[in-house]
């Protein structure tokens, strides 16, 4: 069992930060030993300070490759990771799965994202993406997530989720978003 915490902003009305409640998450270490062992290799050093950077509406909330104090570095990533795919733990909502390049199967590293709605299509895509933990807790949190509005980074539909963000301070919209 791992707690991940965040700095979702649980009352957007009172000043500051209100902390939301975590997201509670088991590893199926039995069945993905490889894929959880890479994950907790990461959970207590590069993923401190690390953001989501990828999301988008009934899609997937993905994590595990940026720091927020350098947005635009990768954390390190010394080794690509096996492929452990098995369609008998698909990428149904609330599981979480590695994220990997189009490049092939084996070219996970240290993002992960965590699965929104059923998406069954990705049991078949590129070798699979390899489900390794499932959230027992935390999900309403999750969907708030990916509720966020969001800057988008690439042409896919997903995009970074930012909170208590104006993209248009001076109330001109001939000028560009900070």
């Amino acid at each position: 069992i791992v707690t991940l915490t965040t700095n979702l902003d649980a009352d957007l009305d009172t000043p500051g930060i209100q902390e939301s409640a975590p997201i509670v998450i088991e590893l199926l270490d039995d069945e993905e030993p490889l894929s959880v062992q890479n994950f907790l290799s990461y959970l207590n050093s590069e993923y401190i300070g690390t953001f989501f950077h990828r999301a988008g509406a009934d899609f997937v909330v993905q994590g595990g490759g940026f720091k927020a104090t350098t947005p635009d570095t990768h954390i390190p990533t010394p080794f690509d990771l096996h492929n452990e795919f098995d369609p008998s733990r698909s990428n149904v909502e609330g599981t979480i799965a590695m994220a990997k390049t189009g490049l092939g199967p084996h070219t996970a590293t240290s993002e992960w994202f965590i699965n929104l709605k059923d998406n069954l299509n990705l049991d078949g895509a590129n070798g699979g993406f390899t489900v390794f933990a499932r959230v027992i807790s935390g999900m309403d949190v999750v969907k708030r997530i990916s509720e966020l509005p969001y800057f988008n980074v690439a042409d896919d539909g997903t995009g970074v989720p930012v909170q208590n963000y104006d993209p248009d301070p001076d109330f001109n919209p001939n000028t560009p978003p900070p």
